[in-house]
């Protein structure tokens, strides 16, 4: 990826403005660019419009379609790619489908007709989208899909994540270190959750929790009181909060009323971290006394807050500044004719293709990194999470 001068400094102002800094923590897992094949050929970028123009001074558009300002973070990271892309030149228009299926593709359709050269996005639904992709692959515009990889199509060029199989074995191991589950002679009680079986990124953060603890719930180390182990079962629709929160105390009032204790809850969101809290207190547990081991990822101000507070254990830090900034370097590569850096041309297949990915890697923070990671970091400022 080339960089120059002038865009790091662009690049830290822009971090400085939205309280980012320069570097992620400890990796999760190993390098994804360790697990790259052998052999391996990076698929050429398609040639959009933009690379095949005469008009070398001719501005390009990239349009950006990002699944719900519900979340912090997509608002987040939808300021951010803006403004790198912008920084580079080239003209944005970031819409939010409010985790709508038809209106993200409606959005889509219209940054078609808009003049596109590029598309990014972050599908609603990973399967709904084959045919407005095979409208955007015959006007010859390239497709990035941007941490959630769009599937059953061949119309997606590229895709830049996070390794969610990595974060979900990292939570897994995290609890069962917490709760130090090797040295235990009674079970760990443990509810699993996940986000909307229809993303792919919650069937990969499903994998590699039960990648973690099947051999303990085979073994008897680990049980699941309510019994809702299977993907259909710990997937929470839309990535809702209140379906998470109403599975929550459905699963407490059913399965440990009778005083059975919850040890640990492993989940994919800091949102739904915020549902294990409130369904917590108005079931009675107490900080520092019952209170369960408890896991998010994204790492949201109420999130670490709640982490400093002792109302959540950990969430993965997924960095969107280091994600943008490889998505950046994709769209410069698609729109400029050149060749893509990625890590990984095996692993993320789509029911169709093996799409070519760069693989960026989590960071879990628990109460004793957020200072040294987050805020020495710049991610956040002391002020931010309540430290001053």
């Amino acid at each position: 990826m080339k960089k120059n001068f002038a865009l790091v400094m662009v690049l830290l102002c822009m971090f400085t403005f939205f309280g980012c800094g320069k570097a992620e923590g400890d990796p999760a897992g190993d390098k994804a660019a360790a697990n790259e094949p052998a052999g391996q050929e990076t698929a050429a970028p398609k040639e959009s419009p933009a690379a095949s123009s005469d008009s070398a001074g001719e501005e390009k558009m990239v349009g950006v379609s990002l699944p719900s300002r519900a979340f912090e973070r997509w608002v987040k990271e939808g300021d951010i790619i803006s403004e790198m892309l912008q920084a580079e030149g080239y003209s944005v228009d970031v819409q939010y489908a409010e985790d709508d299926v038809q209106t993200q593709i409606s959005q889509i359709e219209n940054l078609i007709n808009s003049g596109a050269d590029c598309l990014v996005i972050t599908a609603v639904d990973n399967s709904a989208l084959t045919n407005v992709l095979q409208t955007a692959a015959d006007m010859g515009i390239a497709v990035i899909a941007y941490d959630r990889l769009i599937n059953q199509t061949e119309n997606v060029d590229y895709f830049v994540t996070f390794d969610n199989v990595k974060v979900g074995e990292s939570s897994a191991r995290k609890v069962l270190e917490m709760l130090d589950v090797e040295n235990r002679t009674e079970p760990i009680n443990m509810e699993i959750f996940t986000g909307d079986s229809a993303d792919a990124n919650s069937a990969t953060f499903y994998t590699g929790v039960m990648n973690v603890l099947q051999e303990y719930l085979d073994n008897g180390k680990v049980a699941v009181p309510s019994g809702q182990t299977a993907l259909e079962q710990v997937g929470i629709d839309g990535w809702s909060q209140e379906n998470a929160l109403a599975r929550m105390e459905n699963i407490l009032s059913g399965y440990y009323s009778d005083g059975t204790k919850l040890d640990a809850v492993i989940g994919p969101a800091d949102a739904f971290t915020y549902a294990y809290v409130s369904a917590f207190e108005s079931a009675g547990y107490k900080v520092g006394e019952n209170w369960p081991i408890t896991g998010g990822q994204d790492a949201e101000v109420m999130c670490v807050k709640n982490i400093l507070a002792g109302k959540t254990t950990f969430t993965n830090y997924r960095d969107g500044r280091i994600e943008s900034t490889q998505l950046l370097s994709l769209v410069k590569a698609v729109l400029e004719g050149e060749e893509p850096e990625i890590n990984d041309t095996a692993r993320f297949d789509n029911g169709v293709k093996v799409v070519p990915t760069y693989v960026c890697e989590a960071t879990i923070i628990t109460k004793e990194n957020v200072q040294s990671i987050l805020v020495d970091g710049g991610y956040y400022t002391a002020e931010e999470l309540g430290l001053k």
